[in-house]
């Protein structure tokens, strides 16, 4: 653990001790069913948050619509122990101790700040009116999640020693939306409490179930999608057994390119998908020429050429994918026009094709086939750059490099060597 986590963990820590401490009188003598309430609610909505299946996309969960109607109606004291004893959930009895304090001490913070806030900008605890007090309630949820989301980012940051503004994006840019909708629904169990009292909160709580459920089957169906995906992908082994790992490595350095790039989520959800299944269309390609252990012949090459068109035939009968099934027909294009198999060029390639064809040329100049070696991730590099707007496009090649980095498979210092050197060893890419 490096000195600034520990700096910031500790200040975290001792920070939310303080709030608490000193707010624990005011919360004894507010102490009530009604608190006890606010914090099944909190429990609960941890305990049924619901995974997105997506990479470090978290959970979706209401516990921030409760904690914000419990600061609104009790207070910045009794609101930062609701949050905090709220959130003892079974998911911080898995972590490391200074983890959970950590986390339930920077919600603490978040909660009583927010309901700093919101007074000091002449909001009235206990008895929201609409529209004077819309500006209090507004900052008061922006200051919760500022807090929440800078404490997390920073601890992520410096543990894995990123940039700050990296991590955040990683972790937090898709719960903006989140955030967005769940503020309102703050506000309402602030009205529906103050209209009808702890019944209105149950059945709401009821509805908010329901609600959970149908969007926990929808997650379920999202992942069956990725489930019969790779299924598909996993076809091609019997066939060309290169081709069913070649797509789940390109799949994967697709969604990480993707992610260099700042592609949104949904985008760079349906560009993984499309990548695994990229090679599709070698299905209706004659296992004679794709396990031919020698170089191709130029009829047996133009044949090769055919499986992006029958790859984009096959997707546009998958409805959730038919919208990037032109990914899977311009994946072999080049930047300069003369790919295939159309022959269109620059701006005329989705850059969903370009990071595709990229992550494709690399993951096949970098593993051994029958017929030649495979060359060495920094050869591959100086090979993509030789291409670089040529075949490929610059600023994908350059998202790749970064990638790699990022991951640990070369340095900066390797990149800068690397062009001290030459080599004329080439790659067949199809």
């Amino acid at each position: 653990m490096s000195t600034k986590l520990k700096i910031l963990i500790s200040v975290v820590i001792l920070s939310g001790f303080t709030v608490l401490l000193y707010s624990i009188s005011e919360t004894i003598s507010m102490l009530s069913w009604s608190i006890v309430v606010f914090m099944a609610f909190i429990i609960l909505s941890e305990e049924l948050a619901v995974p997105l299946p997506k990479e470090g996309a978290g959970y979706v969960s209401v516990s921030f619509a409760v904690i914000l109607a419990s600061v609104l109606i009790f207070g910045p004291f009794t609101g930062a122990w609701i949050a905090c004893l709220g959130m003892i959930s079974r998911k911080q009895f898995k972590l490391p101790i200074h983890v959970s304090l950590y986390n339930l001490c920077q919600i603490s913070l978040a909660a009583f700040l927010a309901g700093k806030v919101f007074k000091l900008i002449g909001g009235n605890f206990g008895q929201i009116i609409l529209p004077e007090e819309l500006l209090p309630v507004i900052l008061a949820s922006m200051v919760y999640f500022l807090v929440n989301t800078i404490l997390v980012t920073l601890a992520i940051a410096f543990y894995k020693e990123s940039s700050i503004w990296e991590a955040w994006r990683v972790n937090f840019r898709w719960a903006i939306p989140n955030y967005l909708t769940l503020a309102p629904l703050g506000v309402l169990i602030v009205f529906v409490y103050q209209e009808i009292g702890i019944a209105g909160l149950v059945l709401l709580f009821l509805s908010l179930l329901v609600a959970r459920h149908s969007f926990s089957l929808y997650i379920k169906m999202r992942q069956a999608y990725l489930s019969t995906i790779k299924t598909l992908s996993q076809t091609l082994d019997a066939k060309d057994s290169y081709t069913g790992g070649h797509c789940l490595r390109v799949a994967e350095l697709v969604k990480d390119m993707g992610k260099e790039m700042e592609l949104n989520a949904d985008k760079l959800e349906s560009l993984e998908y499309v990548a695994i299944l990229h090679d599709i269309g070698k299905i209706g390609i004659s296992e004679s020429i794709l396990n031919k252990p020698s170089s191709l012949t130029s009829e047996e090459f133009e044949k090769i050429k055919e499986h992006p068109v029958i790859g984009q035939k096959i997707i546009e009968d998958v409805e959730f994918l038919a919208d990037y099934s032109h990914v899977i027909r311009h994946h072999h294009e080049r930047f300069d026009g003369q790919g295939y198999p159309d022959g269109i060029q620059g701006d005329e390639i989705s850059q969903e094709a370009r990071i595709v064809a990229v992550a494709d040329a690399f993951d096949a100049m970098t593993t051994e086939r029958s017929y030649r070696n495979s060359l060495s991730t920094m050869n591959a590099i100086k090979e993509l750059d030789r291409n670089s707007g040529k075949q490929f496009d610059p600023a994908v090649v350059d998202a790749l490099k970064k990638v790699l980095i990022k991951r640990g498979e070369i340095t900066e210092m390797e990149l800068k060597k690397l062009y001290q050197t030459d080599t004329s060893q080439k790659a067949e890419v199809f």
